[in-house]
Order: C-alpha cells, then structure tokens, then sequence
C-alpha cells in the first residue's frame, strides 16, 4: 500500500512536514525552504522503496537529508483549491512525479520560475483557468511531458522566457484566447512539436526571440490578426515549416533579424500590409522558398540586409513602390533570380552594394 505525507512551505519561514517542528528542516528541501511565495500543502503518494519504513521512519531521512524529498520521493501532487502561487523551483528535479492535480475551482495564479523543471516522469498537465503567469523556464527540460492544455476560459496572459524549452516530446500546445505574449525560447528545442493551435479569437500580440527556434517537427502555423510583432530568431531553424498564414485582417508590424531564418521548407511567404520592419536575414537560407507575396497596400519602406540570402530556388520578385531602399547583400547568392519587377519603373529604390550579387539579376541591376 502507497504512504502518504502531507506538506507545507511559507514564505521565510521552515518546511513543515506532518506538522513537525525542527529547526534542522532547513536544509531538507533547500527550493521550498526559501521558496518566495506560499506553495502548496501537498498529498505525496511514496513510491513502493519506502513500504518498510514507517512514516517517522521517511520522515526522518527527510530531516537528515538521506533521501532528498523533491528527487525521490514525490509521484503525485494534489494541489489544494486555496493555493494561489506555485514557488520558483518547488517541485525542480522531481524525477518520479507523474501526476499533477489542480482542484476544481483552483486559484492558482503563478506558477514560478523553474517549479516543474525537470520532472522527467511528468506526461501531461491540465493548467487551470486562474491562471496568469507562467514563469521562466517552469517546465523546462522536462523531458517525457507531451501535452499541456488549459482549462476552458483560461485567464493566462504570460508564458515567459523558456518555460517549455527542451520539452522534447511536447507534441502539441493550444495557446488560449487570453495570452498576449510568449516570451523569448518558450518552445525552443521542443523537437515533437508539430500542432500549435491559435484561434482566430486569440488576444496574443508578440511572439519572443527564438520562441520556437529549432522546433524541427512544426510543419504549419497559423497567425491571428491580433500578432503585432515576431521576435528574432522566432522560427529560426524549424526546417519543416512549410506554412505560415495570416488572418484576413493582420496587425503584424514586425518581424525581428532571422524570424525565419533556414526554414527550408518554407515555400511561400505572403509581406502583410501593415509590417514595417524586418530584420536582417530574416529569410536567410530558406533554400525552398519560391514565392514572396505583398498585399495590395503594403508599409514596409526596406528590404534588410541579407534577408534572402541563400534562397536559391527564389526566381522571381515583385517589388512594390513602397520599398525605397533594398540593402547590402539583400537578395545575394539567390543563384536562380533572373527576374525582379519593379512596379514603378520610372521610380526604382536605392539598391546597396552586392544586393544582387551572385545572381542571375546581377547584371541587370546596376
């Protein structure tokens, strides 16, 4: 029959646990014990290497730091209803917690900095609907989690920097109406994940740098209007993105040095209306793209440095009367681009040095 041991961590103050008193806790379970905010008071199911220990027995291997309680002992966590932040590093490195429950009507606002990090035997968790952050690196590296989704009606707003970064069997995450920001590697290195859903009712407004860099299984993603801006590196290396979409009416503004950098399955690309800025290289190397498409009123007054470099299958481009300016190496050793139009002939951009250099265009343009 499982053990059960029962919890808590205040802030400042020492680890509880079965409401014991000692002043050596403090150095049992060094995360809880400076944990800056209250963490739950938890039900442990013990794993079967302690069923001849009496509870006193676990209790006091705790104290004398023989079995560290995060690494060895944790396999299910019950987080209580009146609980509302979850401590930076609480459960890091609980290398057998597979379970993690939220109470019906949970108020969990904040999950902290690193609090599931680690927890290599974690599949899958359900986040409740009051919650607002996720801190940085939350979940990072933990390595078998798989799905995470979010209660219906989720309050969530901020997914901060790397808080699933290396979740490398994270195959899907459906990012709630409420968020507005994914913050910088979120999803890097997450190699499963092929399904990123976002819906056209979505309040997200700007996707960090490299958020979900190296993502190698993301095959297609679809933006809402709502997307103002797209970080460096934000795509960089996810070499079976072959589809991008735009909703029928975009706001991105931005799009940060190589957003897109050696997506090598990225065929086609459509320039919204209202994007100002791209960054340098931010297409470099998307050696399958064949098509670069602007609406009927675009913004962007630039075309950046190196941003097509290396697009070799590039045979075409179309540039409208709002580019003024296309700069150094732009369009450099896009080997099969014989054919640039200029829709006001009279009226031609500035073109930098080498912005067609080592293409079939080269000898045109200047």
């Amino acid at each position: 029959m499982k053990k059960t041991l029962f919890f808590v961590c205040l802030m400042s103050t020492m680890t509880s646990i079965n409401a014991m008193d000692d002043s050596r806790n403090s150095g049992v379970c060094r995360a809880w014990a400076q944990a800056p905010y209250v963490v739950p008071m938890c039900q442990a199911r013990l794993p079967s290497s302690t069923e001849n220990l009496t509870q006193e027995e676990v209790v006091a291997q705790l104290y004398q730091g023989v079995a560290p309680l995060p690494q060895t002992f944790l396999l299910s966590v019950t987080i209580p209803q009146y609980i509302t932040a979850i401590a930076d590093h609480c459960f890091e490195g609980c290398q057998q917690l597979v379970e993690v429950y939220f109470e019906c009507e949970s108020n969990v606002r904040y999950i902290g900095v690193l609090a599931f990090s680690k927890c290599n035997s974690l599949k899958r968790i359900c986040l409740p609907r009051s919650l607002e952050i996720i801190d940085r690196d939350s979940f990072a590296a933990s390595t078998q989690l798989t799905a995470v989704t979010f209660e219906e009606y989720a309050c969530v707003k901020e997914i901060r920097d790397r808080a699933f970064c290396m979740c490398i069997n994270l195959t899907s995450i459906n990012i709630p109406d409420s968020l507005q920001s994914v913050g910088a590697e979120c999803f890097s290195q997450c190699e499963s994940l092929t399904d990123v859903r976002i819906s056209e009712t979505s309040n997200l407004r700007f996707l960090g740098a490299g958020a979900f860099s190296s993502c190698v299984s993301l095959e297609g993603i679809c933006f809402p209007n709502s997307l103002q801006g797209i970080g460096p590196d934000c795509f960089s290396s996810c070499v079976n993105l072959s589809c991008v979409i735009f909703g029928d009416n975009p706001n991105l503004q931005y799009i940060g040095e190589r957003g897109f950098y050696y997506c090598i399955g990225l065929v086609e690309f459509f320039i919204p209306n209202r994007l100002q800025t791209m960054g340098a290289c931010c297409f470099a190397y998307c050696q399958n793209l064949r098509n670069i498409c602007f609406g009927d009123s675009p913004s962007l007054r630039a075309l950046p440095s190196e941003a097509f470099l290396g697009c070799e299958n590039l045979e075409g481009m179309f540039i409208p009367t709002c580019i003024q300016k296309i700069k150094e190496a732009c369009f450099a050793s896009c080997t099969n681009l014989s054919g640039v139009i200029f829709e006001n002939q009279d009226n031609k951009p500035e073109i930098e040095t080498n912005a067609f250099i080592a293409t079939k265009y080269e000898q045109c343009a200047y």
